[in-house]
């Protein structure tokens, strides 16, 4: 998968474990990781490199989710099929079904060998779903398909 801003590709990570990292544009890489990654040709092979680099990915794969205490939160994720538990893996999974996109910045995950672009996820450009709004607004208890995931609901704090 690919780390993107906007239509540009800033790092690949290998989806088996998110260790290893080849980095496009090291200028472009997200503040919270950017100093955090060690992305030398000679080190990312390395166990405790590529644990380290994990661990930042996925440390900041995990807070680009809905927060659990938000109001209507639960009912959001048991909309979408997701468990509510504060694990990070869990977290982790939530964010790539929503392509880590956030409404406060331009980066989001592209998979592999996919033909989208931002203008397709880019969340402040594209409509919210009516049942998205029923049920963050209202807790309406219904389903939300895979497609409306890509809605700021899900994500960081929503709208």
């Amino acid at each position: 998968m690919v780390l993107m801003f906007k239509d540009k590709s800033i790092m690949y990570i290998t989806d088996d474990d998110y260790g290893l990292i080849e980095v496009y544009e090291v200028d472009w890489l997200p503040f919270a990781i950017k100093f955090e990654l060690v992305t030398t040709i000679g080190e990312i092979y390395k166990p405790s490199v590529r644990n380290n680099n994990r661990d930042k990915i996925v440390d900041w794969l995990s807070n680009r989710i809905l927060s659990i205490n938000r109001r209507y939160s639960k009912v959001i994720l048991k909309s979408a099929r997701y468990s509510y538990s504060d694990a990070i893996n869990n977290k982790v999974k939530i964010a790539l079904a929503c392509r880590a996109v956030s409404i406060n910045d331009c980066y989001w995950i592209k998979f592999d060998n996919e033909s989208i672009n931002w203008s397709s996820v880019d969340i402040k450009s594209n409509n919210l779903s009516s049942v998205v709004v029923d049920v963050a607004l209202m807790g309406k208890n219904l389903s939300i398909s895979s497609r409306e995931l890509l809605y700021p609901e899900i994500t960081t704090f929503g709208v």
